[in-house]
């Protein structure tokens, strides 16, 4: 196949994301509206022009209008490789790269819906202001003391269960302790918020309803699973139990932001497990 015919195709692609998107989702423009956002960053990155050729080599038509409806897998499975490739490396730029990482999901997240993500950043429910930033320090030392106990019976049961804390901790050597704390509380924790359970659990309990719960959970937990550390991967799913539960039950991205944030300043530097 000629160069001119790969163009051709690539422009064809192009075309049939452009404009045969999904008709229920054009026409009910308030539940799912087109995602220019999306459409750009893929045109941007030469995605199309890799199908077209892709399309050639193998001989069949790759159906690029389902990229549009699965986004929201797509982002997701992104997510969850991308926090897997940070905890397999564990450098020692550990805090600047989880920085950096979760201000890029946050980025592809407003790019693959951003009129879900503008609702979520907006959405103005109880508790607000003072009540919300009280209700979550609460929330946050509940969730501290569940794990304070929980970490002390588990370390007396399994005694290697102190190595693997220990080694969770060992994080905490590859930064200014004042530094890790603004860019916990600036970035990291918000970050994490807006992306697994802004993102992640409202686009998924939008498709399965509060069952939609479940798959998040599992992604927040297996994003941690590439550490090797059984303690850590055990405080994810709790911690992500929690966090979920609490955006189902108040909706609001907000509290979720002081309870996180508070909790990981807690145990990772006021008040360490260990």
């Amino acid at each position: 196949m000629t160069q001119s015919q790969l163009v051709r195709r690539s422009r064809e692609a192009r075309r049939r994301i452009i404009f045969n998107y999904p008709k229920s989702c054009q026409k009910n423009s308030t539940s799912n509206p087109r995602p220019k956002l999306f459409i750009a960053v893929c045109e941007s990155a030469d995605i199309l022009r890799g199908w077209s050729f892709l399309e050639a080599c193998m001989g069949f038509r790759i159906d690029v209008k389902s990229i549009g409806q699965h986004r929201h897998w797509i982002v997701t499975g992104v997510g969850v490789a991308a926090f897997s490739l940070l905890f397999l490396r564990m450098s020692s730029f550990f805090w600047i790269e989880i920085s950096v990482l979760v201000v890029l999901l946050c980025s592809l997240a407003f790019a693959a819906d951003f009129q879900m993500m503008r609702r979520v950043v907006r959405l103005k429910r109880w508790p607000s202001g003072f009540c919300s930033a009280c209700l979550g320090l609460v929330y946050a030392a509940i969730l501290y003391g569940v794990c304070a106990f929980f970490f002390a019976l588990i370390r007396f049961l399994f005694p290697f269960a102190t190595t693997e804390i220990s080694n969770v901790y060992k994080l905490r050597v590859h930064a200014d302790p004042l530094v890790t704390i603004v860019l916990l509380t600036v970035l990291i924790a918000p970050g994490e918020e807006l992306f697994w359970r802004g993102y992640v659990q409202s686009a998924m309990e939008r498709r399965f309803g509060t069952k939609g719960m479940i798959p998040a959970i599992a992604a927040y937990s297996l994003a941690h699973v590439a550490s090797g550390n059984l303690m850590l991967v055990t405080a994810a799913a709790a911690c992500g139990l929690f966090w979920a539960f609490l955006y189902w039950r108040y909706r609001s991205i907000r509290l979720n932001i002081i309870t996180h944030t508070a909790w990981t300043v807690a145990v990772f530097i006021v008040w360490p497990l260990l």
